[in-house]
């Protein structure tokens, strides 16, 4: 019986199609968190919760640990990324993060521009120039994450922080491409 009882506050959480992970981590629902108050949080949740800690108990209680400690392995991975934590906040929010459109023709343009000199970095070999590319790329996502902070805590501006989400997901794309032709230019 008091298994019950320890797995109810999470259980309640577990079974709503919109999972609120701020509420799980006991954090406000905000783009801009703490993120070492996350992984603390993360912490003592795995630690009262992991799987380990109810091997002795039966079949449905190890069952029960199981699918509690992916809820709260989910939403560390959901909240302690700016793309997929903004995401999940306008989710939250009623707002759908995928219907803002298609991103203005002038940030299009850009991504075209920083795919054909990350395209030419990587056909010259050049690892200073890929560095040079990821310490542009990694300032303008900063700079993007400035703009989020505003738009989605400050201003409340969601369907401008929608498109802005979708920008920084170009960009993530773009950042893993260059690690990517960085780590095999590294071991050439």
């Amino acid at each position: 019986m008091w298994l019950r009882g320890k797995f109810q506050r999470l259980n309640i959480m577990s079974h709503a199609p919109n999972t609120n992970y701020f509420e799980l981590y006991g954090l406000v629902p905000r783009f801009e968190i703490d993120l070492v108050e996350l992984e603390h949080s993360w912490r003592t949740l795995q630690s009262e919760f992991h799987p380990d800690r109810f091997s002795a108990e039966n079949s449905p209680a190890q069952m029960e640990a199981l699918k509690q400690s992916s809820l709260i392995n989910e939403g560390y991975r959901v909240l302690r990324q700016e793309a997929s934590r903004g995401r999940h906040l306008l989710a939250l929010l009623g707002v759908n993060p995928d219907a803002s459109g298609q991103p203005p023709l002038e940030f299009l343009m850009g991504q075209m521009a920083w795919h054909e000199s990350v395209e030419q970095a990587i056909s010259s070999a050049s690892l200073s120039q890929l560095e040079a590319l990821l310490g542009e790329l990694n300032q303008t996502m900063n700079s993007l994450t400035t703009t989020l902070v505003r738009l989605l805590d400050q201003q409340k501006y969601y369907s401008q922080a929608a498109v802005r989400l979708q920008e920084f997901g170009f960009y993530l794309r773009l950042q893993e491409t260059i690690e990517n032709a960085l780590e095999v230019l590294d071991y050439s």
